[in-house]
This record gives C-alpha cells, sequence and structure tokens, in this order.
C-alpha cells in the first residue's frame, strides 16, 4: 500500500491559502480567538515565572525586534514567542480545541504575532497564518487522536510546534521544501508531558512551542534542511508519539472546513477539564439556590479522563486549584464565580472551600464524554438535587459569545492598560483586517 504524503500535502495547504480564500465566519472567529489570546497574555504577563523568563532574555540581550504584551519592551523575535506564548497559558484560561485535545491559539498566535510585527506584515496576513496553523496543528492532532494525549504528551505543546511552524512559514512566503522542512524542523523538536501539569512547565511548554515554531520557518528559509516526512513517516512524529496512529485523518476533508470554527473558549479561568463540573454546580445553584453550609454531600461523575487531568484534591495553591474538581466545584457552589480572581491562595485555603472540597465525591464514568458531567448535590435536610452537563452542547448565540468574551477580555486587560487603552486595542483588533501595519496595534500592548 502506497504511503500517503501528509508532510507534503500538508505544506501545500500552508504554502497556498490566503486571506482572500477564507469565508466571513472564519474572519471574524479568528479576531475573536486574537482578542481572546491577548485578554488572556494580558492577563498573565505579571506572572513570577513570566517574570523569570523576561530576567533570562535581559541577561542574554539581542535586536529590539517584537513586542512584549503588556511590558513597554521590544526583545528578539523568538524571545517574544517564548515568552507571550508562557505567559498566555499561565492563566490556563486561554481556548480549547475538542480534536486537538489543548489550546490551539497559545502556540500558535505568539509566533504569528512576533514575525508580523518584525515584517511589517498586515492584519489580513496575520489572520491568514493564524487560521493556517490551527488547522495544522488540530489536522496532525487528528493523525494521533486521541491516544497521543492519552499515553502522557501535553498536545498544545507537541502538536502545537506544527501549528507555529505553519504559521511563520505562510507569512514568510515559503514554498516546496522550505515549507516542508519547516514542519520537519518542528516535528523532531516537539516535546511536552503531562507529568508537568499544575507547575510553570504546563504554560512553558505553549511558549516553547511558539519559539521553536518560529525558530524552524527562520532556519527552513535559510535551507536548513529536516525530514520529508515527519508526520507520516516510520519513525516519525504519528508513529513514535501515539500507540495508535492514523497519518491519513490528518488530509480527511482538507480545504472543505477550518478548525478554528470549533474553537471553544473558556469562560472559567481552570483546566478545561473542570468546566463540566462547574457548569453542573452553577446550573443547581441557579435553580434551586441551595445554601453552601447546609450541603452533606456533592456526587461528581465524571470521565476517567477528566479525573485524570484535573483530579488533583489537596490544593494549596491557585494554580493546582484549577486542576482540582473538588475545589472548582467548591468555589462554583460558594460564589459563583471562575474568574481569575477567584483562584488566588488565600481563598482555595479559606474555611468555607476547604469545608465543602471534604464534602465533595469524584466518581468515574467510563462511558461518559470528558465534557459531561453529572452531579448530585444531597442537603442536610435530604433533598437532592441534580444536574446533567455537556458543556459542548451549551449553546450561545453570536452575540451572547461576543459579549462574554468582551467581558471576559476588560476584566484581564484594563488593570494594566486602565479602560481607554483597552478599549482602542479590542477596536484595533476586531477590525484587523484594515491594519497595513500591526506594529500600529502592537504599540497598543505596550502600558504607557
Amino acid at each position: 500500500m502506497e504511503q500517503v504524503e501528509v508532510t507534503r500535502e500538508l505544506s501545500r495547504y500552508v504554502e497556498q491559502l490566503r486571506y482572500e480564500a477564507l469565508p466571513h465566519e472564519v474572519v471574524e472567529q479568528a479576531k475573536l480567538c486574537f482578542l481572546d489570546w491577548l485578554g488572556v497574555t494580558l492577563g498573565g504577563s505579571g506572572h513570577p515565572l513570566v517574570e523569570m523568563l523576561i530576567r533570562l532574555a535581559e541577561d542574554q540581550g539581542g535586536n529590539r525586534q517584537a513586542t512584549l504584551i503588556g511590558r513597554d519592551m521590544l526583545v528578539p523575535m523568538l524571545q517574544a514567542a517564548l515568552i507571550n506564548g508562557t505567559a498566555s497559558h499561565a492563566l490556563d484560561y486561554d481556548d480549547v480545541h475538542t480534536v486537538m485535545i489543548g489550546h490551539p491559539s497559545v502556540p500558535v498566535l505568539p509566533a504569528a504575532l512576533a514575525l508580523t510585527e518584525h515584517s511589517n506584515a498586515t492584519g489580513r496576513e496575520l489572520i491568514a497564518a493564524y487560521v493556517v496553523g490551527v488547522e495544522v496543528e488540530c489536522r496532525v492532532g487528528a493523525s494521533v487522536f486521541p491516544h497521543h494525549y492519552l499515553k502522557g504528551w501535553h498536545s498544545t505543546a507537541t502538536l502545537g510546534h506544527f501549528g507555529a511552524a505553519a504559521a511563520c512559514a505562510n507569512l514568510l512566503g515559503l514554498t516546496g521544501d522550505q515549507t516542508i522542512h519547516t514542519l520537519g524542523i518542528a516535528g523532531t523538536q516537539a516535546g511536552g508531558l503531562r507529568q508537568v501539569f499544575g507547575t510553570m512547565c504546563k504554560p512553558f511548554h505553549a511558549g516553547k512551542a511558539a519559539m521553536d515554531g518560529l525558530m524552524s520557518a527562520l532556519l527552513a528559509e535559510g535551507g536548513f534542511t529536516s525530514s520529508r516526512e515527519i508526520i507520516e513517516g516510520p519513525r516519525g512524529f504519528a508513529e513514535v508519539l501515539s500507540p495508535s496512529s492514523n497519518p491519513a485523518a490528518a488530509l480527511e476533508g482538507l480545504g472543505e472546513s477550518f478548525a478554528v470554527n470549533d474553537i471553544v473558549f473558556k469562560y472559567h479561568a481552570s483546566c478545561f477539564e473542570t468546566h463540566p463540573a462547574i457548569e453542573a454546580i452553577l446550573s443547581i445553584r441557579e435553580v434551586e439556590k441551595p445554601e453552601p453550609e447546609q450541603v452533606e454531600e456533592i456526587l461528581l461523575r465524571l470521565s476517567p479522563l477528566a479525573i485524570e487531568v484535573a483530579g488533583k484534591t489537596r490544593v494549596t495553591t491557585g494554580l493546582e486549584a484549577k486542576f482540582s474538581q473538588t475545589c472548582c466545584a467548591s468555589l462554583a457552589l460558594a460564589g459563583g464565580d471562575l474568574s481569575q480572581a477567584a483562584f488566588n491562595d488565600a481563598a482555595v485555603n479559606s474555611p468555607n472551600i476547604t469545608d465543602l472540597m471534604g464534602k465533595v465525591v469524584v466518581e468515574t464514568a467510563p462511558d461518559f464524554s470528558p465534557t459531561r458531567c453529572q452531579a448530585r448535590m444531597r442537603m442536610k435536610d435530604g433533598s437532592t438535587y441534580t444536574s446533567d452537563v455537556d458543556v459542548l452542547t451549551i449553546s450561545k448565540t453570536a452575540a451572547e459569545k461576543r459579549e462574554l468574551l468582551m467581558d471576559k477580555y476588560m476584566d484581564l486587560a484594563c488593570p494594566l492598560l486602565g479602560r481607554a487603552a483597552a478599549d482602542r486595542l479590542a477596536e484595533a483588533v476586531l477590525h484587523i483586517e484594515r491594519s497595513e501595519d500591526i506594529g500600529e496595534v502592537c504599540s497598543l500592548l505596550r502600558p504607557h
């Protein structure tokens, strides 16, 4: 049986896609993704792990090429991709994609934005590159779905290398072997283990994928070579990094739809696998209005993956709480607020939250998808409240989604930029296809 040339076909797609070929709804979705990404990046820009990376960048020095978001600083492109990518995943508040089983924007946009700013590219070119990057990382993800992630690889990191590389190759106008080698250089650097979830290394994965993807495109432009079959080869990405792979799946329906349309935004500042439990508890809270101190027991029935990824039961920090089903459910019941402000060390260690956590029982439901939760709340008076939620079936109109995202963005951007500057930035992003110089937008990312 003849081997399908996955790497070559994806490379052709990367080379050929241009802004003019994008449907209106894809452009509008991409702009919302960009705005959401900027919000979470601004929100994460002051995180201690970002400060550490900035100190390292300052020690290394280099050309002033690209903006550090939330800072009045320009650094080398590779450092901008690394630091902005890490900052954007620091809060674990960024968007997700269920085929990728990861976060699509945080590896792609930091690399693409840094290169767009340095090369004086247009907003239209940035949008096209972003759409290409998301498409490629999700299609490579389809070739190893779901066992790559289940085995322990962090898909945001591994697949993100391909996404960032594809976006940058598109921006640079690479063709032929250059594009193939870009994917090859990125693919051989792909790494990132789920063992580090709940530590600084998880957001670092996103930044490293952005940095490596950008570097891959720059190296390929200069003649650097790699394998021509990095995805489908017998010792390539799919075969080596997944116990069960199907490289041909990466090409199914190529050009017929866009993965960016299936991106899911996060409205709670915690691991996406906690969102089914959060929504189930919020549903009970809204309808039944139970008093937290009257709760006897809360039973959460969740998929094995949801429990594995976000099953922390001992929580001492806000970061750990983002990966705890019991803590997130308790926060949802106690206050209903799951914004970034809720995930602080004092809040998650408060007596009312620790008391509620002791009443939460998590039970495995082997036949559940990772997006579903059944919750049963038993009160001290014997009454029982139930909820069954699948977060992918919670429908929102375009207007509702936009309003929620604007509220989230403002909540994250205003403390750093101020309301007026945050408004100007949002306006620029939501009309970025009109921008002939992305540098004007980037100037709005630097507090003055």
